[in-house]
């Protein structure tokens, strides 16, 4: 059964005119009448009748009516759960720190766009203590940062992965060869480091604090890349997620200190507000993020 026929015939039947049915169907009225005569012989029943000069449904197309308008809003239906599933569409606004976005999620978004190519990502990079508030104000329908934080106030925080912080140096420092490295061993060096509100930066300081380091001097950074530039030639030492600086460090253009200690981690998380709607692509999007770092 073709279901323009039953358009056909549905449109016949809500303007009882072929005439007013051929205009708003562009067809012909002849082409309207052929399209219900099929369905009448697919099955072996007389759905339109005419009376004067009045073309009316007849008692048996009254009754078919109803299944006719269930078949197409049953179509509908399966069309619009096709096209959420295999072909979503849509616009998805992200808020994501730099250092994420350029390293652990820039899979994520690669491969979900491969799986998608109707959605439309918008990334935004923001910075670790805005990003919730910016989140509520409808700036993103989503946000990644690293945090420890497992609290906010109308936010869902779901953990992607924990990801291990890293002392580097370049190849050259004093330190990239020392076989263990303890607190003590940092002192009076320039430290280099991302914004103050980064979630392990209260940690830097808390190090500093206690173990007296009496750094030399240090420097502020808001890129992620920069500081790895920075630090290759030489000139200080840093702490990022390991993630950032594993290709460097396969290159020997970076190297990790044996920093003998407490080995810190931080939290990968991905912010959503809990009463918001979410379109189908937001929704899609949220899974497909979930499942690409299985707990």
């Amino acid at each position: 059964m073709d279901t323009k026929n039953l358009i056909t015939f549905v449109t016949f039947a809500k303007e009882k005119s072929y005439l007013k049915a051929s205009m708003q169907l562009n067809y012909a009225p002849s082409t309207l009448a052929e399209h219900i005569a099929q369905l009448e012989q697919e099955f072996q029943v007389k759905l339109v009748e005419t009376v004067g000069r009045k073309a009316i449904l007849t008692k048996q197309g009254e009754q078919f009516l109803r299944y006719a308008n269930n078949i197409l809003e049953s179509v509908r239906i399966a069309k619009d759960a096709m096209d959420n599933t295999q072909s979503l569409k849509g616009k998805i606004t992200i808020g994501i720190v730099e250092s994420m976005a350029s390293y652990r999620m820039l899979p994520v978004f690669s491969d979900f766009i491969s799986h998608h190519p109707n959605v439309n990502l918008i990334i935004k990079v923001g910075n670790s203590l805005s990003l919730p508030t910016r989140l509520k104000e409808g700036c993103f329908d989503v946000a990644f940062l690293y945090d420890n934080n497992e609290n906010y106030e109308g936010i869902q925080p779901d953990l992607l992965f924990r990801e291990t912080l890293k002392f580097c140096v370049s190849p050259g420092h004093r330190l990239a060869l020392k076989e263990k490295v303890v607190p003590a061993d940092l002192r009076h060096e320039t430290f280099v480091y991302q914004h103050e509100d980064c979630c392990y930066y209260d940690w830097f300081q808390h190090l500093i604090e206690t173990e007296n380091l009496e750094i030399k001097d240090s420097v502020q950074v808001e890129s992620g890349a920069f500081i790895k530039k920075y630090i290759m030639l030489g000139k200080g030492i840093c702490i990022l997620p390991k993630s950032m600086t594993d290709e460097e460090v396969q290159e020997e253009k970076l190297v990790y200190l044996n920093f003998v200690g407490e080995e810190k981690h931080i939290s990968g998380r991905m912010l959503t507000l809990k009463d918001r709607w979410q379109s189908v692509a937001l929704q899609a999007f949220i899974k497909f993020a979930k499942d690409y770092y299985p707990d």
